[in-house]
């Protein structure tokens, strides 16, 4: 966390559920664009590591094509994982979140059911 801040890089931390969000400078500038309060496409990987971690990352779309506006890495896909990393999301984000509405008007995802 401490070399996060170094380069100017917000994270956030909760052990349980477990939960690490990270914005860089250029996602909190993606967050003041008109399309992030209009869609946010949500798309995670896991198995990615012996712990089965869940990398998700958020992206708006704009003129240059998508820009993402954060990261989270969980334990796992489930409903909880997911709330965990969107309520760290906002912590860093606060009122500056999607261009200030606090949730962009539509979600595309991958039809998963968490």
């Amino acid at each position: 966390m401490a070399a996060y801040t170094k380069i100017n890089v917000t994270s956030a931390f909760k052990e349980n559920p477990f939960g690490v969000a990270v914005i860089t400078p250029r996602m909190k500038r993606a967050h003041s664009l008109r399309g992030s309060e209009e869609i946010l496409s949500v798309d995670a990987t896991s198995a990615c590591d012996a712990e089965n971690h869940a990398f998700t990352f958020m992206c708006t779309l704009c003129a240059a094509g998508a820009v993402p506006v954060g990261i989270f890495i969980t334990k796992g896909r489930t409903e909880e994982y997911y709330k965990q990393g969107f309520h760290l999301l906002m912590y860093i984000m606060k009122q500056s979140a999607f261009n200030g509405n606090g949730a962009p008007a539509t979600f595309i995802t991958d039809d998963s059911e968490a």
